[in-house]
């Protein structure tokens, strides 16, 4: 573990989180589909800037939430379990924080209509980004913000998932808030990310702080199990270490202590130089504005 990441030969449709390694309980389904819905299709508008702008970008995504089908199938393979992989990875490539899938249960529709095309959901979730620092100077303008982004942020990934799905041959539609035709968190805990509490829906790895997001389709695929409730339980020492080749506990913690201007990889402590180390040959290379080259600022 030393010598190389785990990381390595980990499959990349597994996701960053190991979810494989979860507790299951199939009678989870059963008492899902059995209980009335549940519609969280809408929310306060904040009057942060930010949350403003991400609420405004969300609106126009709608707008291609459905779409045309091409007018003949692609030549997908008949495996479920292959058709899946794929369609897991095109989330996890979108950096969608976990994804699952599972059969689209009549109770899980948010209108009364009696027939539906759409019988698989592709279920997506995206935590809530947490706020820079106390001192500084970003945090009072994202302050209010942090949902409206994770919200916009699965609407991206439902919308490019669903164009996908569509292009080759299939209907899909993608389900945001305030463009929600579904019971989001009937999906999550079907589809094997969410556990129903007294306290509302939890992630075993996120808490309560994430968004939903879903792709409804006729594109048959293999389906998750749902989680049992054990799975909110401590990862232990297995999710510490990485076993699997997931992102580590360790890892994330040391994430979350960082500053927020010096991202994830430690950048500061790369040795620096004056000059860069290829030759230039400053008389010969000549200094060219932007704009000359087309640019045009905002």
């Amino acid at each position: 573990m030393l010598l190389y990441p785990r990381s390595k030969n980990r499959p990349f449709h597994f996701g960053p989180y190991p979810l494989e390694t979860l507790p299951r309980d199939d009678a989870v389904v059963a008492r899902e589909t059995s209980t009335p819905r549940h519609d969280d299709t809408t929310a306060e508008a904040n009057d942060n800037a930010l949350s403003q702008a991400a609420v405004r970008y969300r609106e126009i995504f709608a707008g291609f939430a459905d779409g045309d089908v091409a007018p003949a199938e692609a030549p997908v393979p008949d495996d479920l379990e292959r058709r899946a992989v794929d369609i897991k990875g095109g989330g996890y490539f979108m950096d969608a924080d976990q994804v699952g899938i599972c059969a689209m249960p009549e109770s899980a529709w948010l209108d009364d209509t009696a027939a539906h095309a759409h019988d698989h959901a592709i279920v997506f979730i995206v935590a809530v980004p947490g706020l820079p620092e106390p001192d500084n100077l970003a945090r009072d303008w994202m302050t209010g913000s942090a949902d409206a982004i994770s919200e916009l942020r699965v609407a991206e990934i439902g919308i490019c998932l669903a164009g996908h799905i569509r292009a080759m041959g299939f209907q899909a539609k993608a389900h945001m808030l305030d463009a929600c035709g579904v019971d989001r968190e009937r999906l999550a805990v079907l589809a094997g990310l969410g556990v129903r509490t007294n306290e509302g829906l939890r992630n075993p790895f996120a808490g309560n702080a994430f968004s939903i997001g879903v792709v409804t389709t006729d594109y048959s695929l293999a389906t998750d199990r749902p989680l049992a409730a054990s799975a909110l339980k401590d990862q232990g020492l297995a999710y510490w270490w990485g076993i699997g080749g997931a992102v580590s506990g360790r890892e994330r913690r040391r994430r979350a202590k960082r500053a927020s201007h010096l991202s994830r990889y430690p950048m500061e402590t790369v040795k620096r130089v004056d000059r860069p180390t290829t030759l230039i040959l400053d008389d010969e290379i000549p200094r060219v504005p932007k704009r000359a080259a087309f640019f045009q600022r905002a």
